[in-house]
């Protein structure tokens, strides 16, 4: 088809239209994407540069996903262990109790305590300075006296020393031949020396107090009942800590948090077994064996136990802490790098909306030249009428 020949002012204004409605589907393609860079054609620079910052932040957001877990399985933990700390002060409260409840529960050394032996003048072997202790079996209370410059002290001197410095507590007396020592606790006791030869050749090779009574051992397999389902519970609490399959109260569950994408820099959490055997914790026996020794005995362990417990509560409190910093840098970041993108590829929304009107009231007398254009076009056609 032969072209078309157009007057001057027609071509012009029709060019002319034709820019506007290029401006137009421009302005109204960023109105409707919201960029202003949506490909490499449309700004080579800023397109590439905004890619590598997107993709930046795309790598942290994931990597924050990591963090939330290790955040996450550190509380789970936490929780755990806080169970298992009041768990092992409700087994030390069992133990308070059988101890404040002895006089139900025993009449243990009711009568007399005594250390019986027939003792000499020449049987006493003890130093200047020498030392004995006696320990309260109940309630574990020590009572220390010196003997001081033994010289040419007799036997009724090492009564007279032991009365004096027992704080009335502990008495000594002769009997029949026989040293007898008396508890006014009316407690069992041990007695101790520095000097263990001595002891044994002044009061004989039994240096424990004699007891009398029984224990009423229905009450005591009670109290051994609770402490031992304590003791199950602490393992019950450790076991169930677990996030997302992993468990830090269970070893070989370690935990390893990145917070770059190479892992040069992370934070461990290490895992650890706990349960109250590896806390130091046994059982007490329910079958109407158990004696207040097997409570008394275990204060110790509770004690040490729940310093263990807390010094693991303290390494995953730092570890928490690090990664709650990690998690807010993280974030901070990644929202950086995306609005740094963002202002590279994003429209000006209210540009643009201006944009397409300004280009709208163009068009409209841009056609409206056109056809003034054509108009005197037509004046011709008249004249040939």
């Amino acid at each position: 088809m032969s072209d078309i020949t157009l007057s001057a002012g027609v071509r012009t204004n029709l060019q002319s239209l034709q820019n506007i409605k290029t401006l137009l589907t421009t302005s109204q393609n960023r109105l409707a994407t919201g960029k202003k860079v949506n490909s490499a054609l449309d700004n080579p620079t800023n397109f590439f540069v905004a890619q590598s910052l997107s993709d930046r932040a795309t790598g942290l957001n994931t990597l924050l996903d990591g963090i939330n877990n290790g955040i996450s399985t550190v509380q789970t933990a936490s929780k755990g262990l806080d169970s298992v700390y009041k768990a092992l002060q409700s087994a030390q409260g069992i133990i308070d109790k059988t101890k404040s409840d002895v006089a139900t529960i025993s009449n243990q050394a009711r009568g007399t305590a005594v250390v019986n032996n027939a003792v000499t003048q020449t049987s006493l072997g003890f130093a200047n300075n020498d030392t004995l202790t006696f320990t309260d079996s109940v309630t574990g209370a020590a009572t220390t006296i010196n003997l001081g410059t033994i010289g040419t002290h007799n036997v009724q001197d090492l009564l007279d020393t032991i009365n004096t410095q027992g704080n009335g507590v502990y008495t000594a007396a002769l009997n029949n031949g026989n040293i007898v020592i008396n508890s006014n606790a009316k407690n069992a006791f041990n007695i101790t020396s520095n000097n263990a030869a001595a002891l044994t050749a002044t009061l004989g090779t039994t240096t424990a107090s004699t007891t009398s009574g029984s224990y009423d051992q229905t009450k005591l397999d009670s109290y051994a009942k609770q402490f031992n389902e304590i003791l199950t519970s602490i393992d019950q609490f450790a076991a169930d800590s677990s996030f997302n399959g992993v468990n830090l109260l269970r070893s070989g569950n370690d935990l390893k948090v990145n917070y770059n994408s190479d892992g040069t820099s992370s934070t461990t959490l290490k895992s650890q077994d706990i349960t109250y055997t590896d806390l130091g914790l046994t059982t007490i026996p329910t079958g109407g064996t158990a004696t207040l020794s097997d409570f008394t005995t275990k204060v110790t362990a509770i004690t040490n136990a729940l310093s263990t417990v807390r010094l693991t509560q303290g390494d995953y409190a730092t570890k928490l802490s690090t990664m709650q910093n990690r998690q807010d840098f993280s974030t901070s970041v990644a929202n950086t790098l995306k609005t740094g993108s963002d202002n590279l590829t994003l429209a000006d929304q209210n540009e643009e909306a201006a944009n397409v009107l300004a280009l709208q009231t163009r068009q409209s007398l841009s056609q409206s030249a056109l056809s003034l254009a054509v108009q005197a076009d037509q004046s011709v056609l008249q004249l040939l009428k």
